[in-house]
């Protein structure tokens, strides 16, 4: 009889702080890593363990929530900015920074994407509607209808996100009043809004650092196209722990 070879694929998932989602099993989030092929492990916000999570998991998924502190970027707030959420900033914050030294494979989801750009030394608009007025008749803040499509995303040509989700254009769920403003560097855009709002970033050099401003996890049950990201964060993961 022939043994087949079984990695098991740890996938660090941001506590979102939703009470809702204290079983990350039963949120969107975990169960798209699990379609994925991947095992999600739930990270409450604690700094001191961001060394040990970085070391001993595979692969990281930074999830959706409130507002990262302009301070982080060498801003100070404006009023339109919510409140920051310090524990889960620090945390955040120093778990991207071990991971970094790893090189293991990250994915952003919406807030996720906007402090992988701030750990990398990006900066964010911090209120879309008061900044890029342009903007506004793209409703990227559809609390009412936060699942449903809302409006479209241009993915990039040449980019890994392309090559990702074969095609030109994604339609989107939007739930968010900031996004990307400059990518960090050795970071670029890979998506954009109509009126240029950085909807996806990615690394330039090849590494798996893919953030995504809208919510993909909220339909990746019954869009196959929408699971396409988080299947690639367990194959990355995967292909990172067979090769060190």
């Amino acid at each position: 009889m022939t043994g087949v070879a079984w990695i098991l694929l740890l996938i660090g998932v941001v506590f979102t702080g939703d009470p809702r989602m204290q079983q990350v099993f039963r949120g969107n989030y975990g169960k798209a890593v699990r379609r994925g092929g991947g095992v999600p492990v739930f990270l409450p916000w604690k700094p001191e363990h961001a060394a040990f999570w970085a070391r001993h998991l595979d692969g990281f998924l930074f999830t959706g929530g409130g507002d990262p502190d302009p301070r982080y970027y060498g801003q100070s707030m404006r009023p339109e900015c919510g409140t920051p959420t310090p524990a889960r900033d620090e945390f955040e914050l120093a778990l991207l920074k071990a991971v970094m030294d790893t090189g293991k494979p990250v994915l952003g989801i919406c807030r996720g994407e906007q402090i992988l750009n701030v750990a990398l030394g990006g900066t964010l608009i911090q209120d879309i509607p008061s900044q890029r007025p342009e903007a506004a008749g793209e409703n990227h803040r559809d609390n009412e209808h936060r699942y449903a499509p809302d409006h479209p995303a241009r993915v990039l040509p040449g980019t890994f996100l392309h090559s990702l989700m074969g095609c030109d254009e994604l339609l989107t769920n939007s739930v968010h009043h900031q996004a990307v403003d400059t990518p960090a560097p050795g970071m670029r855009a890979c998506a954009l809004s109509p009126a240029g709002i950085v909807e996806g970033i990615e690394a330039t050099d090849g590494r798996f650092l893919l953030g995504l401003q809208w919510h993909p996890e909220a339909v990746a049950a019954v869009e196959e196209r929408m699971q396409r990201p988080f299947t690639a964060l367990v194959q990355a993961s995967q292909d990172f722990k067979s090769h060190h």
